[in-house]
């Protein structure tokens, strides 16, 4: 399964999370909202669990683990950068 379609499935099963203006949609936006934060949370925990084997010696492990930081990383990076916390 490629990256395009699992992203698709994702936000069919999802919904959408952007407030519409109307009270009745938007309590149905907030619950998608907190859906797509509680996912994030647990696929962000699984990713930081990999990270902890960055400093392993076999390769593939190392691998895993050294991608995973740098995702993280990156990940924190974006997050200051979007709450305009950048030094």
């Amino acid at each position: 399964m490629t990256e395009e379609i699992v992203i698709e499935v994702v936000q069919k099963l999802t919904g959408t999370c952007f407030p519409y203006g109307s009270t009745e949609i938007d309590e149905e936006r907030l619950a998608n909202l907190h859906l797509k934060m509680s996912l994030f949370k647990h696929l962000l925990s699984e990713i930081e669990e990999a990270s902890e084997f960055k400093g392993r010696h076999e390769w593939s492990i190392r691998q895993i683990g050294t991608e995973a930081y740098d995702f993280l990383v990156d990940t924190k990076n974006w997050i200051e950068e979007a709450l305009g916390e950048t030094e």
